[in-house]
């Protein structure tokens, strides 16, 4: 009799579960760039697979009228999340939106900047390469490796498509591991 009486409750638990639980996907919420200072610096943050974060960006500029680096921080670091998200912060390049000069993440080499996928919009008469560069930092994070310029390899950390530079965050966030020092995640308090 009890074994008839839990049947029913079994067998709807068993349908009902399943179909209520959902597995969250890496998108939903998975903060995997973030911002948090460390050391009086604000800096967007990306975590390893160790379980440890590497500094991505470290807003260390005031020349920017209107935005603090806490406020840039904050607004890039959710920018970079969302695209990465939605599967399109594979790659960093620069381009051209309502005739200011922007960066970007793309999914593939050779896309453009579009509204959907800003990063930040640079001062006017700014170099976008160069931007890019002293953004990322990559010459100093990479001195002691081997930076591996290209116009047609896809696992190198800059590729050059039609004269524009895209810079392969997974072979950058590689280098960062090696290249520095993957700080503890808490040491750091994320902000929004």
């Amino acid at each position: 009799m009890r074994i008839r009486l839990l049947s029913p409750i079994l067998l709807s638990l068993a349908v009902l579960l399943p179909n209520s639980m959902t597995l969250p996907a890496k998108a939903a919420g998975s903060n995997d760039y973030f911002c948090a200072q460390l050391k009086g610096v604000w800096t967007t943050w990306v975590k390893q697979p160790s379980g440890r974060a590497s500094a991505l960006i470290r807003w260390k500029s005031d020349n920017i009228k209107g935005w603090s680096p806490r406020q840039r921080c904050i607004a890039v670091s959710g920018r970079i999340q969302g695209l990465s998200d939605n599967g399109v912060f594979n790659y960093v390049t620069a381009g051209t939106l309502q005739r200011q000069t922007v960066l970007c993440g793309v999914r593939s080499q050779g896309e453009d900047c579009t509204d959907r996928n800003l990063i930040l919009t640079l001062p006017p008469g700014a170099d976008p390469d160069q931007a890019i560069e002293r953004l990322l930092d990559v010459s100093a994070r990479a001195r002691d490796q081997v930076m591996v310029l290209s116009g047609d390899k896809n696992d190198t950390l800059a590729n050059y498509v039609n004269g524009q530079i895209y810079i392969n965050m997974e072979a950058f966030k590689t280098m960062l591991q090696k290249a520095e020092t993957p700080v503890s995640i808490t040491k750091l308090t994320p902000v929004k």
